[in-house]
């Protein structure tokens, strides 16, 4: 079974879920996280209050109470939901906020048979981090030093993440795990400018930044060639040319891109403004079922994007919205649950109880 599975995960397609930070004009940070999947994940949200005991290894005493979706990431075989639950993505009461993007083929956690030293529960690692951390400073100091494990091989390909977290101050800081000196789960940090999306490794994002990213409103530069004069392409912006389809790479561009025209044209005045330029920003990127297909042993994979999910960091405001009529968006009034203590089976599952709020 484990081998059968595992050939299936090897073809499931690179989603494009993806990370985007506004700080508007008046300091307010706000984040938001958009979710691409072939199935629902569940659109309920969860709460932990501070205090509450987390039962899972290496997830003490809750110091911080906190809010996420509870999350199913698996695959339908024979009419049976087969996979792990766990958080995608959790926000907590100082502000802090902590996403997972899938990160196949670059993602290397320890699955030895024997915990590591200092060993960290992938299956727990937003948990944790969103119990205990107030900022990017925490999280680094956290993770430093640590490994990062599975309890079984098996589970890699459905866990294989980078970790995105966003403090109240605006710093995103992008944290994947590699194999480093023959230690698998080792934490690579990178700072980031605030725009992710869950494929390749961030390495690549630095590269293109540096030297592909001078995007301008306006550009009347003239260009002589064979004695005529030209003018740049694509509306001044230097559009002509950039990548259209539903890949994480092309995400990227377009979403890093429009964010820079956008804001330096003008900044959002307040968290309000933040949440609709957002919104739009995802708009842009927003993948329609039916558009992005790969086949698997189990029929045709259709991801398209579930739902984002907004936060003001200054105030705690929280919203989720879905697709609604095209590129518009729904704000999804999902249902709020007091999550028990338990909060991750590190075991497969075959339905979701309704106790955790599953549609």
């Amino acid at each position: 079974m484990e081998k059968r599975l595992k050939k299936i995960w090897e073809v499931l397609p690179a989603i494009g879920c993806g990370v985007q930070v506004v700080v508007a004009a008046d300091k307010t940070v706000t984040s938001g996280r958009s979710m691409e999947y072939a199935t629902s994940t569940g659109e309920s949200i969860g709460y932990v209050q501070a205090g509450d005991v987390l039962n899972e290894e290496n997830c003490e005493k809750t110091k911080i109470g906190f809010t996420g979706f509870y999350s199913n990431i698996g695959l339908k075989i024979l009419g049976k939901e087969i996979g792990v639950r766990m958080f995608s993505d959790l926000v907590n009461d100082e502000g802090l906020g902590a996403s997972t993007l899938w990160l196949p083929r670059v993602t290397k956690f320890d699955t030895s048979l024997t915990k590591p030293k200092n060993g960290i529960p992938a299956l727990t690692l937003t948990q944790l981090v969103a119990s205990s951390c107030k900022n990017n400073q925490d999280v680094r100091k956290l993770l430093e030093g640590k490994q990062v494990y599975l309890p079984n091989a098996s589970l890699e390909q459905y866990a294989t993440v980078r970790l995105v977290t966003v403090d109240r101050a605006g710093t995103t800081l992008v944290t994947e795990f590699h194999d480093v000196d023959g230690k698998p789960g080792t934490p690579v940090f990178f700072d980031s400018n605030g725009t992710v999306t869950n494929y390749p490794s961030y390495s690549w994002y630095q590269t293109y930044e540096q030297i592909g990213c001078n995007y301008q409103m306006f550009d009347d530069t003239e260009n002589v060639i064979a004695g005529l004069t030209s003018f740049p392409a694509g509306c001044g912006s230097n559009f002509a040319g950039m990548s259209a389809d539903n890949t994480p790479p092309a995400r990227f561009t377009r979403l890093y891109s429009n964010h820079r025209l956008a804001v330096d044209y003008e900044r959002p005045k307040n968290g309000d403004e933040a949440f609709n330029l957002l919104s739009n920003l995802f708009g842009l990127v927003h993948i329609q079922k039916g558009t992005t297909a790969s086949k698997t042993a189990t029929g045709k994979h259709l991801d398209s994007t579930l739902w984002i999910r907004l936060f003001n960091h200054k105030t705690g405001q929280l919203e989720v919205k879905r697709p609604h009529k095209g590129r518009n968006w729904e704000v999804i009034k999902a249902p709020v649950i007091k999550l028990t203590p338990d909060l991750v089976e590190c075991s497969f599952f075959d339905d979701e109880p309704e106790a955790l709020g599953a549609m």
